[in-house]
């Protein structure tokens, strides 16, 4: 009933008159002359919207060699589907948040390499720029590390410390600044 979104009041009634939704009944269907277990996953939709992505593995039972019926086992696989799309962007988001610290810390490397080392203030000002997205890629690894300890149900000392927004907000601006000057943006900070 539960799985199925089917009322109550549909308990005992055949399959097909039990439920409405055609991609489980032709898996029924299909699995009367399948050679062995069907395996198919399904989408189900209730009135009230309620979707549900089910795992479905079944087989037609014979006696004598004649069909008796079909035996189904379902499995709910909604809330597993959720989480594989969200460590999917999670995966994609975290790549993204690293590549773009390690890209400013070669390009200044690089810049360095290239000569810049001649100059010592140009040079100085590449060595801080690269210490600051090291720090930046560190904490990103330190969330990293700790959220990983929470999902593993590792206990976490939890540290709280008072930070003003402006120098967050400060950051923020200089890791965009070479983007937006190259883009015509300029930023305006009141806080």
């Amino acid at each position: 009933e539960e799985l199925l979104l089917v009322g109550s009041e549909n308990m005992g009634r055949i399959l097909e008159k039990a439920v409405r939704t055609p991609e489980l009944l032709d898996c029924i269907t299909a699995a009367k002359t399948a050679n062995g277990v069907l395996e198919r996953e399904i989408r189900i939709t209730n009135k009230a919207d309620k979707e549900l992505l089910l795992h479905v593995n079944a087989v037609a039972m014979r006696q004598d060699g004649e069909e008796i019926g079909v035996l189904a086992v379902f499995r709910d696989i909604t809330r597993i589907k959720q989480l594989e799309i969200m460590r999917k962007d999670f995966v994609a988001n975290v790549s993204h948040e690293l590549r773009t610290p390690v890209t400013a810390i070669q390009s200044c490397l690089e810049t360095l390499a290239d000569g810049a080392l001649e100059d010592k203030a140009e040079a100085r000002d590449f060595v801080e720029m690269a210490l600051k997205h090291t720090r930046r890629m560190g904490r990103i690894i330190t969330n990293l590390l700790l959220l990983a300890g929470m999902e593993s149900g590792e206990k976490t000392k939890e540290s709280v410390a008072r930070t003003g927004v402006k120098a967050l907000l400060e950051e923020a601006i200089t890791l965009c600044a070479d983007d937006a000057k190259n883009k015509s943006v300029r930023f305006d900070l009141s806080c």
